[in-house]
C-alpha cells in the first residue's frame, strides 16, 4: 500500500467543539486544520473574512462526528473524521497521516519555524508499520508553518464570534494600529541621532574618525541609537510584519532594556567603589632605565649608548611628569567627581571613558614605543644589508632575490667594520624596544579588556538567554516530529467504511541551540 495521499494537521489544543464542521486550509493534497464550528458560527465566519486577513482562504474541509453510526452528507472531496474525547480523531473516512501541533500563541510572540533544510522526509519511526511515512516540500512546509502560526489566532477570532464580541475586538485592534502613529512623531529624532551619528563617524583627514579614535564617542553614539530606535521598534513589535519579524524586533527591545539597566546597576556599583581609589600612574619606568643601564642579569649593554637611551627617555618621561603631573593632582577630584558621575550613565560609559584616559595618559610611553620600534626596525634592516656585504652578496632588486656580488676591499672593510659595530649595539637597541613592547603590550591589553567588556555588555544576548531556560517555544529553530499512539477500541482494524489511525505525528518545536544565540548575533 502506497503512502497516504492526504496529511491533516490537527491542533491539539483549542478546538471547542465534538461535531459539526471542520474548518481550515487545504494546500495540495495536504489539509491544516484549524478547529470545528457549527453551521451558524460558520456563516459568521464567512462574513468576518470580509475584514479579516488571517481568515482570508480558511474553508470547510470536512465534517467531525463522535457518533461513528451516524450517517455524513459531505462530498468526495472532504473528509469525515470520528474525534475522541480529547477532540483528536482516531478514524477517518479516506486514508490519511495525522499531524498533531500545538498552536503557538502569537499574543505570547510564540512561533514556529522550520530548518533552513532541504524537503522534509521523515521515513518511518515506528517498526510495526513500514507504510508511515511523511514527506514535505520546503515551499509546502513553510506555507503550513505560516498556517499554524496563525491558527490560534484564528481560534480566538471564530471564539469572540460565538460570543458575541467580534466588535470589541475590532476596536482594539484599531486602537494598537494607532499606536504606529506616534512612530511618525519619533522619526524627527531618528534623524538627529542619525546625524550624531555621521558627526562622531566622520573620517578626518589624517586623524579618522572620532568614533574609531575615542570610546567614549563610540558609546555615546550607540546609547543615543538606543534611546531613539528602541521606541520605534517596540511600537512595531504588535501589529507590522508577520509573527517571525514581531518577535525578533520584540526580543532585540527587551535585550536592549535589560542590558542597559544591568549596566545601570553596575555603574553605580562603580560609582560606589570608584570613590576609594585615587589615582594610578606608571611610576616605575625610571627604575627600569636604571636597572637596564647596570647590565641586568648578566646580559652586558653599551654603555654609552644605554645611557643615552636612559637619559633620552627619562627626560621625556619627566617633561610629560612636569607637565602632566602637576594638572593630573589638581583636576584629579574633579575626575574622580566626573567619573563617578558618568559612572552613573552605566558600567559601560565608565569603561568607555577610562579606556580613553589610559590612552591619554600614557602617550609619552606610545611616543616612545614608536621611536623604539623605528629604531629596531632600521638596525635589522642594516644588519641584514650588512650581512649579505659581510658574505659577498647583494639583494637584487630586480629579480627580488640574492645575487652574488664582487665588492672592493674598501667596501668588504668598510662594511666588516660597521657590520661588527652594529652587531654589539643590537643587545641595547633590542632591550629598550623589548621593555617599551612590554610596557605598551601591557597597556593595550587592559584597554582591549576594556573594550571587550563594554562590547559584551552592548551586545550580549541576555533575554533571548533568559527567554531560551524560561520558555523555549519564543526561540524556534526547527521542527521536530515524534511518533505517538492513539488510543482506539477497534483494534486497528478498517471497519464500516473508517481507516483506524493507530499512530500520529506530534509536530514540535526545536528551540536554538545555545551556539546560536551566544555566538550568532
Amino acid at each position: 500500500m502506497d503512502e497516504p495521499s492526504t496529511r491533516v494537521f490537527w491542533p491539539m489544543t483549542g478546538v471547542d467543539a465534538s461535531a459539526g464542521r471542520v474548518i481550515g486550509w487545504r494546500s495540495r493534497d495536504t489539509l491544516c486544520v484549524v478547529g470545528i464550528v457549527q453551521d451558524w458560527l460558520w456563516d459568521k465566519a464567512r462574513v468576518a473574512m470580509r475584514g479579516e486577513e488571517d481568515l482570508v482562504g480558511l474553508e470547510i474541509v470536512g465534517r467531525a462526528e463522535m457518533d461513528a453510526t451516524k450517517s455524513t452528507d459531505v462530498n468526495d472531496k472532504q473528509l469525515t473524521f470520528w474525534v475522541n474525547k480529547e477532540r483528536i480523531p482516531h478514524s477517518c473516512s479516506k486514508p490519511a497521516v495525522l499531524v498533531l501541533y500545538k498552536p503557538p500563541d502569537s499574543s505570547r510572540l510564540q512561533y514556529l519555524t522550520s530548518s533552513p533544510s532541504p524537503d522534509l522526509n521523515l521515513p518511518a519511526l515506528d517498526g510495526h508499520d513500514p507504510r508511515f511515512q511523511l514527506t514535505i516540500e520546503n515551499d509546502q512546509l513553510s506555507y503550513l508553518i505560516d498556517l499554524i502560526n496563525k491558527a490560534r489566532h484564528v481560534q480566538r477570532l471564530l471564539r469572540s464570534l460565538q460570543m458575541e464580541r467580534a466588535a470589541e475586538e475590532k476596536k482594539k485592534r484599531k486602537k494598537q494600529g494607532s499606536l504606529s502613529s506616534t512612530s511618525d512623531f519619533l522619526f524627527l529624532f531618528d534623524v538627529c541621532a542619525q546625524a550624531t551619528n555621521f558627526l562622531f563617524s566622520l573620517s578626518i583627514p589624517c586623524l579618522g574618525s572620532l568614533r574609531t579614535h575615542f570610546s567614549s564617542a563610540d558609546q555615546l553614539c550607540i546609547r543615543l541609537e538606543q534611546s531613539i530606535r528602541e521606541p520605534v521598534r517596540y511600537l512595531t513589535t504588535r501589529n507590522h510584519g508577520g509573527i517571525n519579524d514581531r518577535a525578533a524586533r520584540y526580543n532585540v527591545f527587551w535585550n536592549t532594556v535589560w542590558l542597559v539597566l544591568n549596566d545601570l546597576i553596575l555603574g553605580y556599583a562603580a560609582h560606589n567603589l570608584i570613590r576609594q581609589y585615587s589615582e594610578w600612574l606608571s611610576t616605575t619606568i625610571s627604575t627600569f632605565f636604571s636597572w637596564l643601564n647596570d647590565w641586568p642579569v648578566g646580559l652586558k649593554l653599551n654603555t654609552p649608548l644605554s645611557q643615552f637611551f636612559c637619559s633620552t627617555f627619562a627626560f621625556l618621561i619627566q617633561r610629560w611628569g612636569d607637565y602632566v603631573t602637576p594638572s593630573f593632582h589638581s583636576l584629579l577630584p574633579r575626575l574622580i567627581y566626573l567619573l563617578s558621575i558618568f559612572s552613573l550613565m552605566g558600567l559601560t560609559t565608565l569603561l568607555a571613558i577610562a579606556h580613553d584616559i589610559i590612552n591619554l595618559l600614557t602617550l609619552h610611553i606610545l611616543f616612545g614605543y614608536k621611536i623604539m620600534r623605528a629604531v629596531c626596525g632600521w638596525q635589522i634592516d642594516s644588519l641584514g644589508g650588512l650581512w649579505n656585504l659581510f658574505r659577498g652578496k647583494r639583494w637584487n632588486v630586480l629579480r627580488q632575490r640574492t645575487d652574488s656580488y664582487e665588492y672592493d676591499i674598501d667596501q668588504l672593510f668598510l662594511g666588516t667594520l660597521l657590520f661588527t659595530v652594529s652587531a654589539f649595539l643590537f643587545p641595547t637597541v633590542l632591550s629598550y624596544t623589548t621593555l617599551f613592547c612590554l610596557t605598551r603590550g601591557i597597556i593595550f591589553i587592559a584597554c582591549r579588556i576594556f573594550e571587550v567588556i563594554r562590547q559584551g555588555m552592548n551586545r550580549f544576548p541576555l533575554y533571548e538567554l533568559v527567554l531560551w531556560v524560561k520558555e523555549p517555544s519564543r526561540v524556534p529553530a526547527g521542527l521536530n516530529f515524534t511518533v505517538h499512539t492513539l488510543p482506539t477500541d477497534d483494534k486497528g482494524k478498517e471497519i464500516d467504511g473508517k481507516f483506524v489511525m493507530r499512530r500520529a505525528l506530534v509536530l514540535k518545536s526545536t528551540p536554538k541551540p545555545l551556539s546560536d544565540i551566544l555566538f550568532h548575533q
